[in-house]
């Protein structure tokens, strides 16, 4: 569940969003040139299949909307596809050691904007303790609710309201898990919310398909990769101390669901 802890609606300097991290389980930043002792990386691309395509909006424009032909969902350059989170969690045979399990990271705003009625960015990760802090940057009132995906069941856990132009809106996640975020108003309006146990490990791709993650403590991993449009992807991945692992996945289209 997410409990709210109050809102700063409107008191945020000039509306500024707070400094991003983007890997929310970096201890050291991905591009520096140390790791602690003891951990290693792992970097790679994530595309896109060619069927792989942007869904169209399917609507007239909402009061307060762009026109625009599609949701900008599936977003690739060059083969590279965006907005894909790549969660590493410990293989069974590692999972619950006392070696490897990190110390607590300090709790960290993660920043999201409604705007054009569209989520920006359109994959989040944080950490249980982490705030989710949102900004509502549209002139009309958007309600997100967020679904917990469990067991291929979405379940309801939250809805938050946002006035328009209502910025700063915070809220802590406590529980673990994958969350889909959507308007109950505007069907293209979603995106996901991975919150990450302590011994877990996640990233975003960039625009170009890339990502990194740095100061992992070397162990196997299982890896998914997940986009909010395209089918999953997993592996498996070991990453040695000082040393870099690659990892690379190519997504296809979801499966039509029957009605």
């Amino acid at each position: 569940a997410l409990a709210g802890v109050g809102c700063g609606c409107g008191d945020r300097a000039a509306h500024d969003p707070p400094a991003r991290r983007d890997d929310a389980s970096v201890r050291t930043e991905a591009g520096s040139n140390e790791d602690p002792p003891g951990t290693g990386r792992v970097a790679g691309r994530i595309g896109a299949a060619a069927s792989a395509v942007d869904p169209p909006r399917g609507q007239d424009p909402a009061p307060g909307c762009p026109s625009t032909s599609s949701e900008g969902s599936v977003r690739v350059t060059d083969g590279g596809l965006a907005d894909a989170i790549v969660w590493l969690r410990p293989a069974p045979a590692v999972a619950g050691s006392a070696t490897r399990v990190p110390a607590p990271l300090e709790p960290a705003d993660r920043p999201a904007s409604l705007r054009e009625c569209a989520l920006a960015p359109r994959a989040l990760v944080g950490r249980v303790g982490d705030t989710l802090v949102l900004d509502n940057d549209d002139d009309r009132f958007h309600a997100v609710q967020l679904r917990l995906l469990d067991g291929g069941q979405e379940r309801p856990t939250q809805t938050i309201a946002l006035a328009p132009m209502e910025q700063d809106v915070r809220f802590t996640l406590e529980q673990p898990g994958l969350y889909r975020l959507r308007s109950p108003q505007l069907p293209f309006l979603r995106g996901l919310l991975l919150v990450l146990r302590q011994d877990e490990y996640a990233a975003t791709s960039h625009a170009d398909g890339s990502f990194a993650l740095g100061a992992l403590p070397a162990a196997s991993y299982d890896v998914q990769v997940l986009h909010e449009r395209l089918a999953p992807d997993q592996t498996t991945v070991d990453v040695d101390a000082g040393e870099t692992a690659a990892v690379t996945a190519t997504l296809a289209p979801a499966p039509v669901r029957s009605p």
